[in-house]
C-alpha cells in the first residue's frame, strides 16, 4: 500500500499526573514509521505544558478535561479528533512505548476486515515477556486469562514465522485499541459508568453483541510499563473500582444461573479477604471493599467522590 492510501490516525492518550510516563510514550512515536498520525493528549490533571511535550516532527494536540475516568477521557479525545476530520483512532495508555512499525498492521487489518476490532500485542516492558496476546474470559471470576500456555516472546515469534498475522480473543485489553469511525459510533464509545477498570470488558461484550469479532495483530507490538495512575494493585482506588465493576459486569452480561452463582460466591470470597485484612489491622481497606460491594448491588456507578482517586 502506498502512503497516499494511508488514512490519518488519531492517537488518543489520556494523561493523569504521571508525566514521566506520558513523555516517554510521546517520545516513542518519534520512530513510528506510519506516515500520517497525530497525538491527542487528554490532560486530566492540568499539568502538561505545551513546551515540554512539543517534539519536532510530531503533531501533538493537548486537550484538557476533567478526570471522569479512562473511558470518558478516550471518548473526549475521539470527539476532539472527529472535529479534525479523523476516521481512524487508537486509544492508548500513557505508560506504554510503541514500536517503530506497530501502527501499519493495525490500519491494514482494519481496512481489510471492517467487521473486526483490532488491538496490538502487549509486551511487558520490564520483563520482555508477552503480557497480552489472546485472552480467555472467565465468567466464574470476571477476569481474563491468557489463551496461550506460555508468555515467552518466542511464542509470538513462532506465530509470525508461521504467517499467523491475526489471532482471536474473547475480550480486548483497554491498554491499546484501534477503532474505525463507524465502529466507534456504533459502539457509542466506552461506557463511562465504570470510571476505572472493566470498561474494556464491557466494550468487548457490546462489540460482540453487535456482530464484531475481536482480533489481535501479531505484527503490531507495544510495551507496557505499568505506570500506576490509579495507585497500583493494592490501592484503595483499585480495591473499590475493580471489585464494584466486576459485579457490574456480572449483573449486566452473565446468564441468570451464572449470575446468581457469581453474586453468591464473589461476596463470600471477598469476605474471606476482609477477614484476613482485619487480622492484620487493616480496617480501612475492609470498609472500602464493603462500600464497593454495596454500591455494586445497589447499581451505583461512575466516580465515587469518597474514594481517593488521586
Amino acid at each position: 500500500m502506498s502512503d497516499k492510501k494511508q488514512p490519518p490516525v488519531a492517537i488518543i492518550i489520556p494523561h493523569y499526573k504521571n508525566k514521566e510516563d506520558t513523555l516517554r510514550c510521546v517520545k516513542s512515536f518519534i520512530s513510528c514509521d506510519y506516515p500520517d498520525f497525530s497525538l491527542f493528549l487528554i490532560d486530566l490533571s492540568d499539568d502538561l505544558g505545551e513546551e515540554e511535550v512539543q517534539i519536532e516532527g510530531l503533531n501533538i494536540i493537548i486537550e484538557k478535561s476533567e478526570n471522569n475516568g479512562f473511558g470518558a477521557a478516550c471518548n473526549f479525545g475521539v470527539r476532539k479528533a472527529l472535529t479534525e476530520g479523523f476516521e481512524y483512532f487508537l486509544t492508548l495508555n500513557n505508560d506504554t512505548v510503541v514500536k517503530k512499525n506497530f501502527l501499519q498492521p493495525l490500519v491494514t487489518s482494519a481496512l481489510l476486515s471492517p467487521q473486526s476490532i483490532f488491538a496490538p500485542v502487549i509486551i511487558d516492558g520490564n520483563t520482555g515477556s508477552i503480557e497480552v496476546l489472546a485472552q480467555k474470559f472467565s465468567e466464574a471470576s470476571i477476569k481474563v486469562y491468557p489463551s496461550y500456555p506460555s508468555n515467552d516472546i518466542r511464542l509470538l515469534n513462532s506465530l509470525i514465522q508461521d504467517n499467523v498475522n491475526v489471532v482471536s480473543t474473547d475480550v480486548h485489553c483497554g491498554c491499546a485499541l484501534f477503532f474505525t469511525l463507524n465502529q466507534f459510533k456504533e459502539l457509542e464509545g466506552f461506557n463511562e459508568d465504570y470510571f476505572l477498570y472493566c470498561e474494556d470488558i464491557d466494550l468487548s461484550f457490546r462489540a460482540l453483541k453487535l456482530g464484531y469479532t475481536l482480533k489481535i495483530s501479531t505484527e503490531s507490538h507495544i510495551e507496557h510499563y505499568h505506570g500506576g495512575s490509579s495507585g497500583g494493585h493494592q490501592s484503595k482506588t483499585n480495591i473499590y473500582y475493580n471489585s464494584r465493576n466486576r459485579i457490574t459486569i456480572a449483573k449486566k452480561y452473565l446468564q441468570l444461573n451464572r449470575k446468581l452463582k457469581f453474586l453468591l460466591v464473589f461476596p463470600l470470597l471477598q469476605g474471606v479477604k476482609m477477614f484476613i485484612w482485619l487480622l492484620k489491622g487493616n480496617l480501612s481497606d475492609c470498609l472500602i471493599l464493603l462500600s464497593a460491594l454495596s454500591d455494586a448491588i445497589m447499581g451505583k456507578n461512575g466516580i465515587n467522590p469518597k474514594i481517593d482517586n488521586t
